[in-house]
């Protein structure tokens, strides 16, 4: 989850999309149930993709211009933005060797206008201990933590 501004952001794999709700919904007395009105879509997974889950997203907090969410796409191998004012999604950077399955990112303090995010690929698809679908560990050492510039 994310928060920025008043609004709380999540992913869900299972409704196939980056959801969003104000945050005060939380405390005003209402019931559960009725709270799930406030819920809405801000940007679906796209059509041409069977599965997705993001790991791992963050909004800049050194750049209060940078009005993107910064999202770890493991099963694609990549970081992607997304434009919470029209969901559209960019592929910031993507590659086997430096995104084996990135699943943590975070924004390092910036001085200037170029922003660094750092993101670590934990390859927890290689082992059975998160993947029935593996019989044995088979991670590519050493591990790899990334660093993206990301340019205004």
């Amino acid at each position: 989850m994310a928060v920025r501004e008043g609004t709380v952001y999540y992913y869900s794999p299972a409704a196939r999309g980056l959801y969003a709700f104000p945050l005060a919904v939380l405390s005003d007395n209402r019931p559960p149930y009725q709270r799930a009105a406030n819920i809405y879509l801000v940007a679906p997974t796209p059509a041409n993709v069977e599965v997705e889950e993001l790991l791992d997203f963050s909004f800049n907090p050194y750049n209060s211009l940078d009005r993107y969410l910064y999202a770890a796409d493991p099963l694609q191998l990549r970081i992607i933005r997304i434009n919470l004012t029209n969901g559209a999604r960019q592929v910031v950077a993507n590659g086997p060797k430096l995104f084996d399955f990135p699943s943590s990112l975070g924004f390092l303090p910036s001085m200037g206008s170029i922003s660094e995010l750092v993101v670590v690929s934990n390859q927890q698809e290689r082992t059975p201990l998160t993947n029935d679908a593996v019989s044995q560990t088979t991670f590519n050492l050493p591990f790899i933590v990334s660093k993206i510039l990301i340019r205004p």
